[in-house]
């Protein structure tokens, strides 16, 4: 059954296109749609047909009406104006979560229309797919694309194209597992977007170098890069960077213990995220509120707000953020003392994470697991997870967690 984030976003697809091609293209849209409606209404009533739900009658008319908007906007349109529609499409359908949609419609523009669209628009087309692929953990098509789109950039000249791309990259190489030089080219992206007066990119670097600094265990220069990224925004009513800088300031708060203060924020962050409805910061925010729920014994708030944060992520095919709840699922059920689930979910965890080089996630996971060995007396598997731990933290030069283990294994004598 379709979301309502789904059915959200048609909804604006079609106003948008109504915007771009005007009445007549809204008309026969409209006409289309009732003749079409009308006839599949009948025939589903025919009794040879299989049996089908309401819901999913719905959910094949709104296919069928995104598959026919397409088809039919090229009728009314040039090929640049339309190239810059599905361009605009591809936008809204990645703010609503409808990844396969948004690169269905980049491919479109990259492999049939990039002769017919400004160069920048080609590069954003490629920075925008490069953007999805790094939330799908598909690094290696991403760096393709932030390459490409770098090039296209520093040929135009465009400086806060070539800005925008070195913070991606920045990010992708934290991503994977180089935080010290993902951080040099964030700060070289950062330093870039305020010599050029780049206001929403200065945010968007300070949010990630405040990401940066937490996997780092500098907890304070992560707090510092939030706190400007939040001055930068000002009185903006720019709600999903303010959703995901209260987010991370949250986690921040958490690794510190400091639980009440990180409930506030992540609670804030997830009313801002229902307003702009952001899907991927929902899910997120549920997670979040999740991990806190269970640290603080409300284990079924804390299954709950998980079951709901893995529906969102499975849409959006974002796998290393599911190994997260496996990891906050394991965590549960070890607390409530179904310990043999627990280590299924913990195991979940580890597999994906080792399939999608997650070496933080996958460090979390194993020091988990290994509590749970610790409580299950299997001192023998607790070293091996402890460990594993430590080396997935020394990778990353993550500190602070690095501190937590070797406290914990000097605690158990290890």
């Amino acid at each position: 059954m379709l979301s309502s984030s789904a059915q959200a976003f048609l909804k604006k697809a079609i106003q948008l296109a109504g915007k771009r091609c005007g009445y007549e293209f809204l008309r026969e849209f409209n006409s289309l749609r009732y003749e079409r409606e009308l006839l599949l209404n009948y025939t589903w009533k025919i009794p040879e047909c299989d049996e089908i739900t309401s819901a999913d009658v719905s959910d094949t008319f709104r296919e069928i009406d995104f598959d026919t908007l397409i088809v039919q906007t090229a009728k009314h349109l040039d090929e640049s104006d339309y190239a810059n529609m599905l361009y605009e499409l591809a936008e809204l359908a990645d703010q609503f979560g409808e990844l396969k949609k948004a690169l269905f419609l980049l491919r479109k523009i990259i492999d049939r229309y990039r002769d017919c669209v400004h160069p920048s628009r080609l590069a954003h087309a490629y920075k925008l797919r490069a953007d999805i692929a790094l939330r799908q953990n598909d690094f290696s098509h991403c760096k393709a694309d932030y390459e490409t789109c770098l090039e296209i950039f520093k040929q135009i000249k465009d400086t806060v194209g070539i800005a925008s791309t070195m913070n991606g990259l920045g990010v992708l190489m934290v991503e994977q597992n180089d935080p010290e030089a993902g951080k040099h080219h964030l700060q070289e992206a950062h330093n870039l977007a305020a010599e050029i007066g780049a206001q929403d990119l200065s945010i968007d670097t300070s949010y990630n170098l405040g990401n940066t600094c937490h996997i780092l265990g500098d907890y304070p220069a992560a707090t510092e890069w939030y706190e400007n990224a939040l001055s930068l925004l000002g009185e903006n009513n720019a709600v999903d960077a303010r959703a995901a800088i209260f987010h991370n300031m949250g986690i921040v708060l958490k690794s510190q213990q400091k639980l009440s203060e990180a409930g506030e924020f992540f609670t804030q962050s997830f009313t801002m995220a229902e307003k702009s409805e952001n899907l991927y910061m929902k899910g997120l925010s549920y997670l979040s509120q999740a991990e806190l729920a269970c640290m603080l014994g409300d284990y079924s708030k804390a299954t709950a707000q998980a079951l709901s944060s893995f529906t969102i992520f499975t849409q959006l095919h974002d796998r290393l953020s599911i190994a997260d709840v496996y990891k906050v699922l394991g965590m549960i059920h070890r607390e409530i003392k179904r310990v043999d689930v627990a280590i299924s979910y913990f195991e979940n965890s580890l597999r994906i994470n080792e399939e999608c080089d997650g070496t933080l996630n996958y460090g979390e996971t194993a020091f988990e697991l290994a509590q749970t060995y610790v409580k299950t007396g299997e001192l023998s598997k607790a070293e091996i997870q402890l460990n594993d731990a430590r080396s997935s933290f020394e990778q990353l030069n993550a500190k602070a967690k690095l501190q937590m283990v070797e406290n914990y294994m000097t605690q158990l004598s290890i």
